[in-house]
């Protein structure tokens, strides 16, 4: 759930630094696109929406949610002897944990591919569909044979042994194909995500390549803080756009207050001297940042 969205972060950098780079790059998109397979027959979206990126997001983070609080509700299911691996009985926890976690991991699945159409043109540079079909590949593979290998042993279709019980016999089943798919996923992913796109030059300027040290680079990797974050963010959202509202994240302040002084660090944006066209692209700018976040 962490790699899904994580990923979801690294394609939306690809479009933009900030958030409001990105809606800039989306502003410009076709007002409607036809939803992709399978829910075509949805109709359109439109991604120039201030909505968009939210609602995206939001499909995507929930499996972020939703599959460490199945975990802990396998865990109490199991403790109580009402979990039962081997049935997909809706008496059961197991076949709520399998129902949860497909259902979830599909939408965050189809959050990426939505993102993924309407954008794949602005990241080409990045190779996107590589990157893109690993991680998928890997997250649908492993759930479809869980889900199946499941479904068999529940159906009894899978046969016992002296030794192994039904759901031995699948456990092993699908960690052998696990171990066999992971080997060709784990050459996909170094053709995919090759270093070489994120190598600097060394700051002496001998031509070196900069070495980034690998513990404090591991521990920014395994900061949950900017999911926590992100949850947050989004829930305030949803909640807003409920109510009919809107919001300003403290990160919205920071870049429209930028935007709107025309530069970013160091103030290296418009001179403080304005022209009458300056004063008309701020009131544009306002405009558009109303029709966003609200009147207040």
């Amino acid at each position: 759930a962490f790699v899904v969205y994580s990923f979801f972060v690294l394609v939306m950098q690809f479009l933009g630094d900030t958030v409001h780079v990105q809606r800039m790059a989306l502003a410009d998109k076709p007002k409607k696109l036809r939803f992709p397979i399978p829910f075509f027959f949805l109709g359109h979206f439109n991604p120039t929406t201030p909505t968009f990126l939210p609602r995206v997001r939001a499909l995507v983070l929930q499996y972020a949610l939703v599959k460490p609080a199945t975990t802990i509700m396998a865990v109490i299911t199991q403790a109580v002897s009402r979990y039962c691996s081997e049935s997909m009985s809706p008496a059961y926890g197991h076949f709520w944990y399998m129902v949860f976690n497909f259902v979830s991991v599909g939408a965050a699945m189809y959050g990426l591919i939505v993102i993924y159409v309407t954008i794949k043109d602005d990241i080409a540079e990045h190779k996107p569909l590589p990157k893109f079909l690993s991680i998928k590949l890997v997250i649908l593979l492993t759930m479809w044979q869980n889900m199946l290998l499941s479904l068999l042993v529940h159906f009894k279709a899978i046969p016992a042994t002296q030794f192994w019980t039904r759901t031995n016999v699948a456990n092993g089943i699908q960690s052998m194909l696990v171990c066999v798919e992971m080997l060709g996923a784990s050459i996909f992913h170094h053709y995919s995500f090759s270093s070489r796109e994120y190598e600097m030059a060394a700051a002496d300027g001998s031509g070196a390549v900069a070495r980034t040290r690998v513990w404090p680079a591991l521990l920014r990797c395994l900061n949950v803080l900017d999911v926590a974050r992100d949850v947050i963010d989004s829930g305030r959202h949803l909640m807003s756009e409920a109510k009919g509202t809107a919001i300003r994240t403290d990160q919205d302040n920071v870049e429209l207050g930028s935007h709107l002084r025309g530069g970013g660090a160091g103030g290296s944006g418009r001179s403080s001297a304005k022209t009458p066209h300056d004063d008309d692209d701020d009131e544009n700018e306002r405009a558009a940042a109303t029709l966003y976040y609200g009147r207040s």
